[in-house]
């Protein structure tokens, strides 16, 4: 699966240009985290095709002091002051890899490592890593969840802001996600 992703990416031109983004601003390991990995895979293994609009987050061990943006892109900030570079139908998320970008992490006494990352991501399909030198895929959670095509909530505290802010129930969001990965949803058993 490893050689196979690779190979894939390699191939899509979203992924080449937004992984040259992310090193081109930032030094030592990168990761792509999330639903970008979760939605190739998805597409390799099952032929889910990929959305025309499209979002990386990329971890890296250190980021830039000043972003540099390549033409028919611009540079945004999202929630953290972190660089978001868009571009057309896609957008960029650079995250340095530090524990006061996952404040959660120094919450819940979690190390700071891509593992602890992945434990907080709100649904399964984004509790996935690809490292972009090696090839390596990491989260257990989150392959499981492409390779059986199947959806639910990761971290019940992160998937809860998420549906507070956006005014959903957690059942709205999860099935809303399932079906634009075309998996089924799953749901915790109802306690009685």
């Amino acid at each position: 699966m490893h050689d196979q992703l690779r190979e894939t990416l390699a191939q899509d031109l979203r992924y080449v240009t937004a992984v040259q983004i992310a090193q081109d601003n930032s030094q030592g390991h990168v990761w792509l985290l999330g639903g970008y990995v979760s939605r190739t895979l998805a597409k390799l293994l099952h032929g889910t095709p990929l959305p025309e609009k499209v979002d990386l987050d990329f971890v890296c061990e250190g980021l830039a002091a000043h972003p540099y943006i390549p033409a028919a892109f611009t540079l945004q900030r999202n929630v953290h002051k972190n660089p978001r570079i868009q571009g057309r139908g896609i957008e960029i998320d650079l995250m340095p890899f530090t524990l006061s970008n996952f404040p959660r992490l120094q919450e819940r006494g979690l190390p700071l490592t891509i593992e602890s990352i992945l434990a907080q991501a709100p649904l399964t399909t984004g509790a996935i890593a690809y490292h972009t030198a090696t090839g390596q895929i990491i989260g257990d959670v989150g392959i499981h969840a492409v390779e059986t095509r199947t959806l639910g909530v990761n971290d019940e505290a992160e998937v809860k802001k998420i549906v507070r802010r956006n005014g959903w129930t957690v059942e709205e969001y999860v099935r809303k996600k399932a079906v634009s990965f075309g998996f089924t949803p799953v749901f915790p058993p109802k306690s009685s």
